[in-house]
């Protein structure tokens, strides 16, 4: 990092700099001045943070790169010149190395002319360039040498006072009322080092005032006459900059002298002060924290002590000094292992010197001896040596004695098998409830790891011992698992294993783990029972017309719904399966508040009945009578259970008893939407006042009028018309429901939902109808919104890339929200900051019509995503730290959508958006957030697909090729070694003859090998697609082309009745052959082969079984791959492909091949799903 970069004081003093000024980190730009901006390719501002190739325009004609790390390398400065393309100029260019950085000065040189002017005023330049290098190097070589502070800073204002041609240079410490001089350089008695003077008549104020450098040039020229400073100390000229500790003022540092300048200060002189007073700032705070963390450590109560690298103790606080009885002055400064010799060979000393030499924490317990306690070690390396913190633990480890002994006596009491396993020496210790729990007594068992290992299920061992090993590694907290061990009359008991590992060395390995054994035998019994019964159950469900449902407690995942579901709801079961809400959207719109109510009082523990419409197929025309209950587990909800029947008839039974009320007067003042009474011709009897207001007329016009000609229904003629349908329908006894849209005033209209409802006598005959409307503008919106939502959101589930989900919920959010200003940021973690992504054409009202702008760290809306919560702001002018301060616009929502980035959605009113926007906003928002996962997980997948299926085709080429290829070759061995024995057979000897016999023999198998490579290879690119076979049918055209096989060997070959499965016909036969040959060719003698097949419910499970010696389980696996044989002539000289052949054939197919064996022979088992792809890949 270059000098000074971190302080904002200096930066500002270079910025002033005539010369550019670039601070270079790591090859990138960290500072850049004003003086730089011609040299950059973008604004000094925007070079920030850029490659310096990329941002200075003449970085590669100067080499700059090679030249930077030729400066650092050899920490030299660089000094050259060169023409500048930027400035079309001769340039000077320095680079001045400080650690891993360098800053760069460019100068421009002074045009050459013959001018003895020009001469002269290119030489007090370049004097002036040099002056400033040689202080500002100057400045660099005092600070960052090892003195004290307070020499430094001496050294400092000796050559600032020299460098400026002052008498006096100080460092002044102001407080509310006093001026303390604490460092000074110079002759003037009244600035010497602890002299103080009231604050009010000090410089220092009018510096600390002004938060810049204060500069006077002739004090009594610039109105200083009167001032009580310069009364006091009669100082003519002054420089001064203000130090600041934590942001607030300490003090100044000040150049000055009793005699006026000649000339004024100049920017190099003011740079340097503020250089200076910025690197003290710098200081002076770290000392601060320095101090305040070594009153942090003598506050901590456990014992602390410090190392330095040569073991040497540099800090005791006072809780070591209380526990061993030492004072710090008599143990600082001397050697750890000389001061306490007892801890020699000990963990404490090899924790230690691991730490010291690994540069990594470490901890460990320690007893020691000498102080009769116990104690826990924190070690912390740093550059400097250790950091120690001791924390007494005697206490603790006697409460774990005393833990132990009743937990031993626990142990005891409950019956449950207890395990100590010493890892090192592989004993293990059992108790004797742990052996009676197996039929065993304590001494029938070899106390050994393989005793319980041997005991093992096989088919749990291998998680068992993996979930084991995962543990002691230290990868799991605690060892938790379920298995079956073998009990003494050979039976299994089923147990769950629970322990931990409870010592390790210094290294961390593990040395000791210990646990019980639970017999859970009773409890496994239980699921069997219970898996039992649940299929009953499903079975039971699946023959009712009610729908049986069962959700997690919080509505997120349905776990079980029966088929009745699909016909009631009219949904799939399916979109349920994907989305627990999904059957929302099935309930009329009008009862979603009931069901939203009851989830909500399940979800409180209460027993919910409601009653609702559903089925949007059937225009909501069921009615449903839902009941609820919730499930508990120790006290909590954990499920939630209901059934809903079908009540339509019911519903319409209660409909026709409705129907055969009696004429009613209605109310007039009713505060509905409208309200009025009809007679059976649709003439207006009766009207409430809120229609009349509505209707703009009087009540005596409306009252005796026909209803489909008032007001409300004469701007339309179709209306007008489908009204008086409706009349008709009611008065034939028919309950009609409408719903239509009314002007109000010139540009409003409403939405309005009715009723016409007859009226019947005693009879049953229809003497009037009451007509009733409300209305549902806003609940109309909200369901239109409520649809957009419902809908566009499927579209987000399409969408292939974020860039698509971004543009889509901006479309989306100027749906629902009537196209407001919307915009997505998208957050760029390497800058740390949002850049524009998607926004609506409106969104330059966020910008005062200039274009979008990244959002940066410390504005509000950065805030808001930082923070993760929607934020809603009714007015931006009041908003702290906006990022868009000029914009128009009063209302916004801050959507933060996880860390993919920001949705804003803005307008020109205040309070704009209510809380059905901001609901409604919410919902989109975690869509979107689902969406950008799920296309980001698809572009993962699909960027490894590709890799892959490239990879696999590449290699299948390869081996095709590879094959090919190696026989040509072959063949011409094969052809020579046949013309060799053909023409020379007479006079070759018995072992020539052997060897060339040999050969071809090689040669032969060598080219069969081939063959099998070239065909195994072709499985998956010369498959054929997948058809309906017959394999009853193929299987009885693989025994024909075996027919020779078979009587050379006698072999019996018995086979049930194969089914018809979804196959490559070739590869299924392939399957067989090889299969059946490996059959016979390993069998017994004769071989005895026998072909089945076995439903599984997804897939067909073929089995081909020989009565030969077996395959050793350790063959198990490895047959299946290419070349590789469990016996030397495995494979009847298929050259150990055969197998692998028919394991590549199964997975094309979706399957599986495995083989299970004994002494009595082999059975080959393999599956095909009863459901394919259309056509293999």
């Amino acid at each position: 990092m270059t000098a000074f970069e971190s302080s904002e004081q200096p930066s500002r003093a270079l910025a002033r700099l005539s010369a550019a000024v670039i601070g270079v980190d790591d090859g990138h730009i960290t500072y850049a001045n004003a003086a730089t901006e011609p040299f950059l390719a973008e604004s000094a501002q925007a070079g920030q943070g850029v490659a310096i190739d990329e941002a200075i325009a003449d970085a590669r004609a100067w080499n700059l790169t090679e030249r930077i790390e030729a400066a650092i390398d050899e920490a030299a400065d660089q000094r050259f010149t060169a023409h500048s393309e930027a400035i079309d100029a001769p340039v000077e260019i320095r680079i001045c190395p400080e650690g891993d950085g360098v800053s760069l000065l460019v100068t421009t040189e002074g045009e050459t002319t013959e001018s003895e002017a020009d001469e002269t005023a290119t030489a007090t330049r370049e004097r002036v360039v040099d002056r400033q290098e040689t202080a500002f190097r100057r400045l660099q070589e005092i600070t960052a040498s090892d003195d004290e502070f307070e020499t430094k800073v001496e050294a400092l204002l000796s050559f600032g006072a020299e460098h400026m041609g002052v008498e006096q240079g100080y460092f002044a410490r102001l407080t509310d009322e006093t001026q303390e001089i604490v460092v000074s350089a110079g002759e003037n008695e009244q600035l010497q080092a602890g002299s103080t003077a009231p604050a009010a008549e000090s410089y220092c104020r009018h510096t600390v005032a002004a938060d810049e450098p204060v500069a006077v040039t002739e004090a009594s020229e610039e109105g200083w006459d009167d001032d009580p400073a310069y009364q006091r100390f009669g100082l003519a000229c002054y420089l001064g900059a203000t130090i600041s500790v934590d942001g607030e003022p300490y003090g100044t540092i000040c150049f000055a002298d009793r005699d006026p300048r000649e000339t004024a200060f100049t920017d190099s002189h003011e740079t340097f002060v503020e250089l200076l007073a910025g690197w003290m700032s710098d200081e002076l705070e770290q000392r601060e924290r320095e101090r305040q963390y070594r009153r942090l450590t003598e506050r901590i109560t456990s014992g602390y002590y410090a190392l330095d690298t040569d073991w040497t103790i540099t800090y005791w606080n006072d809780a070591m000094a209380e526990r061993q009885g030492v004072p710090a002055e008599s143990v600082v400064g001397e050697n750890l292992w000389e001061q306490y010799p007892e801890i020699e060979d000990t963990v404490m000393a090899e924790t230690l010197r691991k730490a010291m030499a690994s540069g990594e924490p470490r901890t460990c317990e320690f007893y020691y001896e000498a102080g009769d306690y116990w104690t826990e070690l924190q070690v912390f390396p740093d550059e400097n040596g250790l950091s120690v913190l001791s924390t007494d633990i005697t206490d603790r480890k006697a409460e774990q004695q005393s833990l132990r002994s009743r937990y031993d006596l626990a142990i005891d009491g409950a019956n449950i098998g207890t395990w100590d396993w010493d890892i090192e020496t592989d004993e293990l210790q059992f108790n004797e409830q742990w052996a009676t729990m197996l039929g065993y007594e304590q001494d029938d068992l070899a106390f050994e790891f393989d005793t319980w290992e041997e005991l093992l299920h096989p088919d749990d061992r291998e998680a068992t011992l993996d979930a084991l090993s995962t543990h002691v590694a230290g990868d799991t907290e605690t060892y938790e698992q379920e298995f079956r061990l073998q009990t003494e009359d050979g039976g299994w008991q089923w147990v769950q294993a629970l322990g931990r590992v409870v010592d390790r060395d210094a290294d961390g390995e593990a040395t000791r783990a210990a646990g019980i054994h639970i017999d859970i035998n009773d409890r496994k019994r239980a699921e069997t029972r219970l898996e039992a019964q649940e299929a009953i159950l499903r079975q039971l469900t699946e023959t009712t017309d009610d729908v049986f449902w069962l959700f997690d407690a919080e509505f997120s995942e349905i776990q079980f719904v029966n088929s009745a579901y699909e016909d009631v709801w009219g949904r799939s079961i399916a979109d349920l399966e994907a989305d627990s809400m999904d059957f929302a959207a099935g309930i009329h719109p009008d009862d979603r508040g009931i069901a939203m109510d009851a989830i909500e009082r399940l979800q409180q523990g209460e027993s919910t009945e409601a009653e609702y419409r559903v089925n949007a197929e059937e225009d909501f025309g069921r009615w449903v009578s839902v009941k609820g209950e919730p499930i508990y587990n120790d006290g909590e909800i954990v499920r939630v259970a209901g059934i809903a029947r079908d009540i339509t008839e019911r519903k319409a039974r209660e409909q026709e008893l409705r129907r055969s009320e009696r004429r009613f007067e209605a109310v007039v003042n009713d505060p509905q939407l409208l309200m009025a009474v009809l007679d059976t011709d649709g003439v207006i009897q009766q009207v409430n006042e809120k229609a009349v207001e509505l209707a703009g007329a009087d009540r005596a016009t409306l009252e005796g009028a026909p209803f489909p000609e008032t007001p409300w229904w004469d701007y339309d003629a179709d209306l007008q018309a489908d009204l008086r349908g409706w009349i008709d329908r009611a008065v034939d006894g028919e309950y009609v429901h409408y719903e239509a849209d009314h002007p109000v005033g010139d540009d409003e209209w409403i939405t309005a939902e009715g009723s016409l409802r007859p009226v019947t006598d005693g009879d049953g005959e229809v003497v009037a109808l009451v007509v009733s409307a409300t209305d549902v503008t806003a609940r109309k919106r909200r369901e239109e919104q409520l649809e957009i939502i419902s809908e566009t959101t499927k579209d987000l589930i399409t969408a292939t890339s974020p860039a698509a989900v971004a543009e889509r919920v901006v479309d989306i959010a100027g749906a629902v929200l009537d196209d407001p200003v919307q915009v997505m940021w998208e957050y760029d973690a390497e800058a740390d900051r949002l850049v524009p992504w998607r926004a609506s054409e409106a969104a330059d009202q966020l910008t005062a019509g200039d274009e979008l702008a990244g959002i940066e760290p410390g504005s509000a809306e950065m805030a808001a995503f930082r923070d993760g919560s929607p934020r809603i702001v009714d007015d931006y002018a009041a908003v702290e730290e906006p990022s868009h301060p000029e914009t128009s616009l009063s209302s916004m929502l801050l959507y933060p959508i996880d860390s993919d980035g920001l949705l804003v959605v803005a307008a020109e009113e205040s309070g704009a958006f209510g809380a059905t926007d901001r609901n409604l906003l919410s919902m989109l928002a975690s869509h979107a957030a689902a969406a950008f996962q799920r296309a980001e997980r698809e572009q993962a997948l699909e960027t490894y697909k590709n890799k892959l299926e490239e990879s696999n085709e590449n290699l299948q080429e390869f081996a095709y090729i590879a094959s090919h290829d190696l026989k040509e070759p072959l063949r011409s061995v094969t052809s020579y070694l046949d013309l060799l024995e053909s023409e020379y057979r007479d006079d070759l000897d018995d072992d020539a003859q052997f060897y060339i016999d040999r050969a071809a023999s090689n040669a032969s198998r060598m080219s069969s090998m081939i063959d099998a490579l070239l065909q195994y290879s072709r499985v998956e690119t010369r498959g054929e697609d997948f058809e309906a076979v017959d394999a009853d049918s193929v299987f009885g055209e693989t025994l024909e082309g075996l027919a020779v096989l078979r009587d050379e060997t006698d072999a019996e070959i018995d086979a049930e009745s194969l089914p018809t499965v979804t196959a490559d016909r070739n590869q299924l036969g392939q399957l067989f052959q090889n299969l059946v040959k490996n059959a016979i060719q390993h069998g017994g003698d004769p071989p005895k082969i026998g072909v089945s097949v076995t439903d599984t419910g997804n897939a067909w499970e073929f089995a081909v079984a020989d009565n030969g010696p077996g395959i050793a389980e350790q063959h198990h696996d490895r047959i299946f791959e290419i070349f590789q044989q469990a016996t030397t002539d495995q494979e009847g000289g298929e050259g150990g492909i055969g197998l692998a052949i028919c394991e590549r054939i199964a997975s094309r197919h979706g399957g599986e091949i495995w083989v299970e064996s004994d002494t009595t022979g082999s059975t080959f088992k393999f599956t095909i799903p009863k459901e394919q792809r259309e056509t293999a890949d």
